[in-house]
Protein backbone atom coordinates (compact mmCIF):
# COMPACT_ATOMS: atom_id res chain seq x y z
CA UNK A 1 0.00 0.00 0.00
CA UNK A 2 1.19 3.87 -0.65
CA UNK A 3 -0.66 6.68 0.76
CA UNK A 4 -0.23 10.42 0.63
CA UNK A 5 -1.70 12.15 3.49
CA UNK A 6 -2.38 15.59 3.16
CA UNK A 7 -3.81 16.44 7.05
CA UNK A 8 -4.20 13.94 10.40
CA UNK A 9 -7.51 13.36 9.01
CA UNK A 10 -7.79 13.02 5.32
CA UNK A 11 -5.70 10.40 3.14
CA UNK A 12 -5.83 8.36 0.15
CA UNK A 13 -4.28 5.43 -1.00
CA UNK A 14 -3.80 2.86 -3.15
CA UNK A 15 -3.13 -1.21 -2.85
CA UNK A 16 -2.05 -4.40 -4.49
CA UNK A 17 -2.70 -7.87 -3.24
CA UNK A 18 -1.31 -10.72 -4.77
CA UNK A 19 -1.66 -14.24 -3.93
CA UNK A 20 0.53 -17.24 -5.45
CA UNK A 21 0.40 -21.10 -4.95
CA UNK A 22 4.14 -22.34 -5.55
CA UNK A 23 4.80 -18.79 -6.76
CA UNK A 24 2.99 -19.41 -10.33
CA UNK A 25 -0.26 -20.04 -9.99
CA UNK A 26 -2.12 -16.56 -9.00
CA UNK A 27 -4.98 -17.72 -6.98
CA UNK A 28 -5.82 -14.03 -5.94
CA UNK A 29 -5.21 -10.73 -7.08
CA UNK A 30 -6.57 -7.08 -6.21
CA UNK A 31 -6.02 -3.31 -6.96
CA UNK A 32 -7.94 -0.88 -4.52
CA UNK A 33 -7.97 2.50 -3.81
CA UNK A 34 -9.09 4.23 -0.05
CA UNK A 35 -9.53 8.00 1.09
CA UNK A 36 -10.58 9.70 4.10
CA UNK A 37 -11.35 13.05 3.73
CA UNK A 38 -13.24 15.42 7.27
CA UNK A 39 -14.80 18.51 4.62
CA UNK A 40 -15.63 20.11 7.98
CA UNK A 41 -15.09 18.97 11.40
CA UNK A 42 -18.12 17.02 12.89
CA UNK A 43 -17.93 14.87 9.07
CA UNK A 44 -15.96 12.56 7.47
CA UNK A 45 -15.98 10.88 4.23
CA UNK A 46 -14.30 7.83 3.87
CA UNK A 47 -14.27 4.39 1.83
CA UNK A 48 -12.65 1.85 -0.26
CA UNK A 49 -12.70 -0.32 -3.47
CA UNK A 50 -10.88 -3.35 -4.33
CA UNK A 51 -10.94 -5.17 -7.71
CA UNK A 52 -10.23 -8.59 -8.91
CA UNK A 53 -7.71 -8.45 -11.16
CA UNK A 54 -8.43 -12.50 -11.85
CA UNK A 55 -11.72 -12.41 -12.30
CA UNK A 56 -12.80 -8.73 -13.63
CA UNK A 57 -15.32 -7.65 -11.21
CA UNK A 58 -15.52 -5.94 -7.99
CA UNK A 59 -14.56 -7.87 -4.84
CA UNK A 60 -15.00 -5.60 -2.30
CA UNK A 61 -16.21 -1.66 -1.79
CA UNK A 62 -17.70 0.85 0.89
CA UNK A 63 -18.45 3.75 1.38
CA UNK A 64 -19.57 5.51 4.48
CA UNK A 65 -20.57 9.00 6.11
CA UNK A 66 -19.42 9.58 9.69
CA UNK A 67 -21.45 12.67 11.48
CA UNK A 68 -20.46 13.75 14.82
CA UNK A 69 -21.69 17.36 15.83
CA UNK A 70 -21.74 16.44 20.09
CA UNK A 71 -18.73 14.22 21.58
CA UNK A 72 -21.19 11.57 23.29
CA UNK A 73 -23.25 11.13 19.66
CA UNK A 74 -22.25 9.48 16.36
CA UNK A 75 -24.30 8.79 13.53
CA UNK A 76 -22.52 6.76 10.64
CA UNK A 77 -24.09 6.07 6.83
CA UNK A 78 -22.83 3.67 4.95
CA UNK A 79 -22.95 1.63 1.44
CA UNK A 80 -21.16 -1.36 1.77
CA UNK A 81 -20.86 -4.05 -1.50
CA UNK A 82 -19.18 -7.66 -0.81
CA UNK A 83 -18.50 -10.43 -3.61
CA UNK A 84 -17.60 -13.63 -1.06
CA UNK A 85 -16.37 -15.77 -3.50
CA UNK A 86 -13.04 -13.67 -4.42
CA UNK A 87 -12.37 -14.22 -0.47
CA UNK A 88 -11.21 -17.44 -1.41
CA UNK A 89 -8.42 -18.60 -3.42
CA UNK A 90 -9.71 -19.81 -6.90
CA UNK A 91 -8.01 -23.22 -6.65
CA UNK A 92 -10.54 -23.80 -3.26
CA UNK A 93 -13.47 -25.74 -3.85
CA UNK A 94 -15.59 -23.46 -2.01
CA UNK A 95 -14.96 -20.14 -4.49
CA UNK A 96 -17.38 -22.35 -6.35
CA UNK A 97 -20.53 -22.27 -4.17
CA UNK A 98 -20.22 -18.85 -2.66
CA UNK A 99 -20.93 -16.84 -5.60
CA UNK A 100 -23.50 -14.33 -4.31
CA UNK A 101 -22.94 -10.55 -4.46
CA UNK A 102 -24.01 -8.82 -1.22
CA UNK A 103 -24.72 -5.12 -1.10
CA UNK A 104 -25.85 -3.31 1.91
CA UNK A 105 -27.51 -0.05 2.59
CA UNK A 106 -27.92 1.58 6.37
CA UNK A 107 -26.51 3.07 9.18
CA UNK A 108 -25.54 3.06 12.94
CA UNK A 109 -25.84 5.19 15.71
CA UNK A 110 -23.67 5.52 18.85
CA UNK A 111 -24.41 7.03 22.00
CA UNK A 112 -23.03 7.44 25.04
CA UNK A 113 -25.41 8.91 27.56
CA UNK A 114 -23.37 8.28 30.29
CA UNK A 115 -19.68 8.34 30.89
CA UNK A 116 -19.24 4.32 31.49
CA UNK A 117 -22.30 3.58 29.15
CA UNK A 118 -22.26 2.87 25.31
CA UNK A 119 -25.03 2.16 23.34
CA UNK A 120 -24.52 1.08 19.18
CA UNK A 121 -27.80 0.65 17.15
CA UNK A 122 -27.45 -0.55 13.53
CA UNK A 123 -29.72 -1.46 10.90
CA UNK A 124 -29.06 -1.96 6.98
CA UNK A 125 -30.76 -2.95 3.57
CA UNK A 126 -29.80 -6.36 2.22
CA UNK A 127 -29.59 -7.27 -1.42
CA UNK A 128 -28.55 -10.76 -1.82
CA UNK A 129 -28.03 -12.13 -5.47
CA UNK A 130 -30.71 -14.78 -6.53
CA UNK A 131 -32.96 -13.01 -3.52
CA UNK A 132 -36.17 -11.39 -4.96
CA UNK A 133 -37.05 -9.43 -1.91
CA UNK A 134 -34.92 -7.27 0.38
CA UNK A 135 -33.37 -9.12 3.47
CA UNK A 136 -32.35 -6.90 7.11
CA UNK A 137 -29.86 -6.89 9.37
CA UNK A 138 -30.43 -5.14 11.72
CA UNK A 139 -29.01 -5.07 15.62
CA UNK A 140 -28.08 -3.50 19.00
CA UNK A 141 -25.66 -3.26 21.60
CA UNK A 142 -25.05 -1.98 25.28
CA UNK A 143 -21.33 -1.95 27.16
CA UNK A 144 -20.92 -0.46 30.70
CA UNK A 145 -17.67 -0.11 31.73
CA UNK A 146 -17.43 -1.09 35.85
CA UNK A 147 -14.43 0.35 36.88
CA UNK A 148 -10.91 1.66 36.45
CA UNK A 149 -9.85 -1.89 36.17
CA UNK A 150 -11.26 -2.13 32.07
CA UNK A 151 -13.89 -4.81 33.78
CA UNK A 152 -16.98 -4.79 31.88
CA UNK A 153 -20.61 -6.44 31.02
CA UNK A 154 -22.89 -5.69 27.85
CA UNK A 155 -25.44 -7.47 26.03
CA UNK A 156 -26.85 -7.02 22.36
CA UNK A 157 -29.11 -8.67 20.39
CA UNK A 158 -29.23 -8.99 16.28
CA UNK A 159 -31.91 -9.86 13.73
CA UNK A 160 -31.00 -11.32 10.19
CA UNK A 161 -33.50 -12.12 7.34
CA UNK A 162 -33.06 -13.16 4.22
CA UNK A 163 -35.69 -14.92 1.71
CA UNK A 164 -33.56 -18.26 2.52
CA UNK A 165 -33.25 -17.79 6.20
CA UNK A 166 -32.70 -15.67 8.70
CA UNK A 167 -32.23 -16.10 12.61
CA UNK A 168 -32.39 -13.86 15.63
CA UNK A 169 -29.43 -13.98 18.07
CA UNK A 170 -29.05 -13.09 21.48
CA UNK A 171 -25.19 -12.56 23.37
CA UNK A 172 -24.17 -11.30 26.68
CA UNK A 173 -20.49 -11.08 27.69
CA UNK A 174 -18.36 -9.82 30.63
CA UNK A 175 -14.65 -9.18 30.75
CA UNK A 176 -12.70 -9.19 33.92
CA UNK A 177 -9.03 -8.09 34.32
CA UNK A 178 -7.47 -9.53 37.84
CA UNK A 179 -4.27 -8.68 36.97
CA UNK A 180 -2.37 -6.67 34.47
CA UNK A 181 -0.89 -10.30 32.85
CA UNK A 182 -4.54 -12.22 32.70
CA UNK A 183 -7.71 -11.54 31.30
CA UNK A 184 -10.59 -13.12 31.85
CA UNK A 185 -13.64 -13.07 29.10
CA UNK A 186 -17.02 -14.88 29.60
CA UNK A 187 -19.66 -14.88 26.54
CA UNK A 188 -23.16 -16.45 26.27
CA UNK A 189 -24.77 -16.67 22.85
CA UNK A 190 -28.22 -17.91 21.72
CA UNK A 191 -29.57 -18.40 18.29
CA UNK A 192 -33.28 -19.09 16.52
CA UNK A 193 -33.37 -19.51 13.03
CA UNK A 194 -36.21 -18.72 11.31
CA UNK A 195 -35.95 -22.09 9.24
CA UNK A 196 -33.81 -25.14 10.97
CA UNK A 197 -30.48 -25.22 10.25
Amino acid sequence: RVFWRHSFASEIGATFVHVAKNFDQVTRQEVGVDARWVPLRPIAIGGYAFFSTVEARMAEADLGVQWRPVRPFEMLVDYRHTAPDLFLPRTSIFSVFSDQNRDELGGALTLRPLPRVRILLDYHLLLVDGDASLGHDGGGKLRVLLGASGASVGAEARYLRTSSNGFLQGRVSAIVRLSSALLVTLDADAYRFAEPV
